[in-house]
């Protein structure tokens, strides 16, 4: 950890959490950065609800953005919108 802490590039790709990103499972490491993945700033579901990341602690959020899209059914379609202002 001091040596992710002593480094910059180190820091700035893994930020202040190295405790929380490397200090589970290997398991749920994997499952939490593959749903880190597909998680963007807010979700809109198909009925309507806005979820925004500023909602809740990232961890919650992450996972049930995960979930989420795991239960769409095999034929729904996700779009990313990337939007600046």
């Amino acid at each position: 950890m001091q040596a992710l802490f002593a480094d910059h590039d180190l820091r700035d790709r893994f930020g202040d959490n190295a405790v929380g990103n490397f200090g589970v499972g290997e398991d749920a490491f994997i499952h939490r950065k593959a749903n880190e993945s597909v998680t963007a700033d807010a979700l809109l579901t198909i009925d309507g609800r806005w979820l925004a990341w500023d909602s809740m602690r990232h961890d919650p959020y992450v996972q049930l953005v995960g979930d989420y899209l795991d239960r769409l059914p095999q034929n729904a379609i996700a779009v990313v919108v990337t939007y600046h202002c």
